[in-house]
C-alpha cells in the first residue's frame, strides 16, 4: 500500500532532478520546504537521495539477488509486483541525466576513469 504523504515528496524529488536540480540542489529545497526524509529525519543524506533514485521499488519492480558490485551477478528483476509511485518512462529518463551528468566514464573491461573536467554533475 503506498503512503501517499511519502510517495508525494518522492515524486518532487523525481521532478526537481529533471528541472536540472542536483544533489545537493535537491538537499537545499528539501529543507527549503521543510520536507523531513522519508524516515523523518529533518536531513537528507546524499547517500539516501541517491540511493531513492537509483530504487526500482518506485516503479513496481524489485531487483532480487542484487550484487552492487558485480554487473552480472545472477539477479533479476521482478516487475510489477507493487503498484508503482512514479511512471518507468520517469525513472529512466532520471537515470539517464544521472548518467550524463556523471564524472566518472566507464571503459571496456569495466575499468572506470574521472573526466578531465569538474562540475559535470551541474545544471
Amino acid at each position: 500500500m503506498i503512503n501517499e504523504k511519502k510517495a508525494t515528496v518522492v515524486r518532487q524529488i523525481f521532478d526537481w532532478v529533471l528541472e536540472g536540480n542536483s544533489i545537493v540542489d535537491l538537499r537545499k529545497q528539501l529543507e527549503q520546504h521543510k520536507i523531513a526524509s522519508l524516515r523523518g529525519k529533518a536531513k537528507w543524506s546524499k547517500r539516501a537521495l541517491k540511493t531513492m533514485l537509483n530504487n526500482e521499488k518506485y516503479i513496481g519492480h524489485a531487483h532480487l539477488f542484487k550484487d552492487n558490485d558485480n554487473d552480472d551477478d545472477g539477479s533479476y528483476l521482478s516487475r510489477d509486483k507493487h503498484p508503482a509511485i512514479i511512471s518507468e518512462n520517469t525513472f529512466e529518463m532520471v537515470q539517464e541525466e544521472k548518467q550524463r551528468r556523471s564524472n566518472l566514464v566507464r571503459f571496456d573491461g569495466g575499468k572506470k576513469k574521472r573526466k578531465n573536467h569538474k562540475y559535470s554533475s551541474t545544471k
